[in-house]
């Protein structure tokens, strides 16, 4: 209701404090809003801000108002120096003219698309436009205002929202103390009645209109302003300014708004949360097919290793007889001879073990988790007020602490590999992007890894707190650093590493460049985890 056209007239009323200020800065710092700050030639300074957001559009006086140093942008810099002669509303919509020496600026407060701000040439043309110039410029500021419709074809409800600005709300309200119906047609109603309802409208405006005190309420999943007390609705705070009122409104919708985007985003990320932890339960319970495989390789490796031939290389398959006599084809990789093959199987064999055991270990882990993230999701389904979301969060420190890092959209910008529990490398994609992960992402102490002496991603890893990698995992994020490397084919990589403390960028090195102050070497065999990318 901060855009009711009744509003705008007590606006309008206070605004007349401006007429005669010089105005010395007019620019926008955020989106859609527009601020004129003026002053008075003496020591008296004043700022009119303007809203052109969506359900939020909004005219107000501040009397304290900080430009930021950056991000701001001058607006309508031709008008610098004019004193404001006159300001009114253009009757009967809603829209405000400021009148200076040379030119006009009219607000529009239509609500959506058509709210903006114009500077307008005596003459009625738009000199510039404060959003979509290009769109304006040059029209006639008559062609903006709305075409009103003809009352006899509107419904009872229309007629005393739009025919007579009083809104949604001051219409509901005078329907129900009236008793009729909104959906009937004027043109339906006989004469008497009509005018029972014009006597009781007009009454109804004249208290708008007489109305010296300004009233918050929240209403409708929004605060609302009203030039009247409202009947059963909690009233939030009263103001004797209207400017205050509309200030005070215009904030809190704002901080409800950005309230209820985030507990969108929370209730997303939980759901999903919860979504996966399940899947890993579900995994879990069916891990007889990795035991299953992981046999299967072991059972390979011993087949191969038995052969008297260790050396042959350069076939695809081979068929050996089991130990209980069957017959069995084993896929072999061309380039490595059967020994090679055999401590291939083993090693996969042993990493499928491996994650067995690590995902057995964490059933009550995982358990434990997902009750946590059931009863916040619960807790978050159950807030009455956007506003609390405040507390809910200090309450939820940790799994919130995870939710803002997926909001900064880790997994978009890095690769990503689980190489043991709680134990994660992330992999750069590009130069700027290996900046960003060693000088942005990654923690003094987490490890970092680079292929030594030849081009690739920086890689790092990142343990749970306290923890120290093993000379395993170490191995394992070396093979990711070798893989993702110009060495990716070669049989042995030498790869670098240390902790990201001791890594520095050279002032004015190109991207992806630095510099190491101590580091390890590792020979490894270029290889990503058969899991492949989280």
């Amino acid at each position: 209701m901060l855009n009711n056209y009744y509003t705008l007239v007590h606006l309008v009323n206070e605004f007349q404090s401006l007429i005669g200020k010089i105005i010395i800065e007019v620019f926008t710092q955020s989106k859609d809003n527009l601020v004129i700050k003026l002053y008075d030639g003496e020591e008296r300074f004043q700022t009119l801000q303007f809203s052109c957001l969506t359900n939020l559009e909004a005219i107000f006086l501040r009397n304290h108002f900080e430009r930021s140093r950056s991000n701001s942008t001058d607006i309508f810099p031709q008008i610098i120096g004019e004193r404001v002669t006159d300001i009114g509303l253009v009757s009967p919509n809603r829209a405000i003219k400021m009148k200076l020496k040379k030119s006009e600026i009219y607000f529009f407060l239509f609500g959506g698309s058509k709210n903006n701000a114009y500077l307008v040439s005596q003459e009625g043309i738009i000199v510039q436009s404060f959003l979509k110039p290009k769109n304006y410029i040059n029209k006639s500021i008559s062609e903006l205002f709305p075409v009103h419709e003809e009352a006899s074809n509107l419904t009872v409800f229309d007629y005393i929202s739009k025919h007579k600005f009083l809104g949604k709300v001051y219409a509901e309200l005078v329907i129900k103390e009236l008793g009729i119906d909104g959906n009937l047609l004027l043109k339906q109603l006989d004469k008497k009645f009509l005018e029972n309802i014009e006597s009781y409208l007009n009454t109804f405006i004249t208290k708008l209109l007489n109305s010296n005190e300004y009233y918050v309420y929240f209403a409708r999943n929004k605060y609302l302003l009203s030039l009247i007390p409202l009947p059963e609705i909690e009233l939030i705070k009263s103001f004797r300014s209207i400017s205050e009122g509309v200030l005070f409104t215009f904030v809190n919708n704002i901080k409800h708004t950005q309230n209820l985007n985030e507990i969108k985003s929370i209730e997303s990320f939980l759901s999903k949360k919860i979504g996966f932890l399940k899947a890993k339960l579900e995994q879990i319970n069916r891990n007889e097919q990795m035991q299953k495989q992981s046999e299967l390789y072991k059972s390979y490796a011993d087949l191969l290793i038995s052969q008297s031939n260790l050396k042959t290389k350069g076939i695809s398959t081979i068929t050996l007889e089991d130990f209980d006599g069957k017959q069995v084809k084993i896929p072999l990789k061309p380039e490595y001879d059967l020994l090679e093959n055999a401590q291939n199987y083993y090693e996969k064999a042993k990493r499928l073990r491996e994650k067995l055991e690590t995902q057995i270990n964490r059933v009550d882990k995982i358990k434990t988790e997902l009750q946590q993230f059931e009863n916040a999701y619960r807790e978050l389904k159950s807030l009455k007020n956007p506003n609390e979301i405040s507390d809910f969060k200090k309450r939820y420190r940790e799994l919130m602490e995870e939710q803002e890092q997926k909001g900064r959209n880790v997994g978009d910008r890095f690769r990503k590999f689980q190489i043991g529990e709680d134990a994660f490398v992330y992999v750069g994609k590009n130069a700027s992007n290996n900046d960003e992960l060693t000088f942005g992402f990654a923690k003094p102490n987490d490890y970092w890894f680079h292929s030594r002496g030849v081009g690739g991603s920086h890689c790092v890893l990142k343990l749970s707190k306290g923890k120290m990698p093993s000379k395993e995992l170490i191995e394992r994020a070396a093979q990711i650093a070798a893989y993702f490397s110009k060495a990716r084919n070669s049989k042995f990589v030498p790869v670098s590493y240390t902790q990201r403390k001791y890594v520095r960028k050279p002032k004015g090195a190109p991207a992806g460049t630095v510099l190491l102050e101590r580091e390890e070497v590792i020979f490894v065999t270029p290889k990503i985890p058969e899991e492949g990318e989280e």
